[in-house]
């Protein structure tokens, strides 16, 4: 009955606050084992609210389930990548609090590189990052990442990071 009534705000909040309070915390493996909270079922939560709902604006608050940092999905890195994918291209790039977004970026990279690379085109070339006025920061971690994908052995992902990278010089330069 809750998800049956369109209610952005209401939806938005609930998923913040699982995030926030299963997933964002500090050691959320040792607090989902303490506390008897069944993963699975949190997983399965997540991929239930992404097959139900097409609100991109409730959708964003998944920011905070995208942990692979001391995280409930450290040792899940294929599957978590997965949803990080499916949850940006159904909110447009669109991401609530991207900070467990971007400090998990690297240790997807070492895991999911593919992936990692959809992940950045979906951020960075998504709706609400070309909204941003102006220039936008990058500091050296985002910059070592790029690095990092580049540095492939694999063509096809050199030539896309390349390709990404041109395609956002007339974004925010």
């Amino acid at each position: 009955a809750f998800w049956d009534k369109k209610n952005t705000k209401r939806h938005k909040e609930f998923i913040s606050f699982i995030g926030r309070h299963c997933i964002s915390r500090e050691r959320a493996d040792l607090w989902l084992q303490e506390n008897k909270v069944d993963k699975e079922k949190i997983k399965s939560l997540w991929d239930w609210i992404l097959e139900y709902s097409d609100d991109p604006e409730a959708l964003s608050e998944f920011g905070f389930w995208m942990n692979a940092k001391n995280g409930a999905f450290d040792n899940e890195i294929p599957w978590l990548a997965d949803r990080i994918v499916k949850t940006l291209e159904k909110t447009k790039g669109a991401v609530e609090w991207e900070i467990r977004l971007m400090d998990s970026l690297p240790i997807l990279a070492d895991t999911v590189p593919e992936e990692t690379l959809k992940i950045l085109r979906l951020y960075f070339t998504g709706t609400t990052f070309k909204k941003r006025p102006g220039y936008f920061r990058t500091d050296i971690g985002t910059v070592e990442l790029f690095n990092k994908l580049y540095k492939n052995p694999d063509e096809k992902m050199q030539k896309e990071i390349y390709k990404l990278i041109n395609e956002l010089l007339p974004i925010g330069n």
